[in-house]
């Protein structure tokens, strides 16, 4: 990664670029296509998190977890912020790393459908 990134709180997170989620009519449509280096989470206070109108996941210690992804724009890799409806497919995609299966960096898309969030690896 060309930049360095730090992010330690809900405001932060906020600041965050985000990855451009298309909403699809139908299966048959294709959502946004990027390279993703890793994703992860910001970790940060549940109550900031309440103040701001965020229903993130609870994170150990009584915190919340706010997904992040590393995503190629261009030639340089930027931090971005994800919804908090794909926290379940960001947790996933953590342990199989700590367990050995990393799948990044790989490309994933992006939508969604029928009202949900979506993140598919292709």
């Amino acid at each position: 990664m060309g930049k360095k990134f730090v992010v330690a709180d809900v405001e932060g997170w906020l600041n965050l670029p985000n990855v451009e989620i298309p909403s699809l009519k139908s299966g048959e449509e294709t959502g946004s296509i990027f390279e993703v280096k890793k994703v992860g989470f910001v970790i940060a206070d549940r109550k900031e998190c309440k103040s701001k109108g965020l229903d993130a996941p609870e994170a150990p210690g009584g915190k919340a977890a706010l997904p992040t992804a590393v995503v190629l724009f261009g030639d340089e890799y930027e931090l971005c912020s994800l919804p908090l409806e794909l926290s379940d497919w960001v947790q996933s995609c953590v342990g199989m790393a700590h367990s050995g299966m990393n799948a990044f960096p790989t490309k994933v898309e992006f939508g969604v459908l029928d009202n949900r969030a979506y993140a598919e690896m292709l």
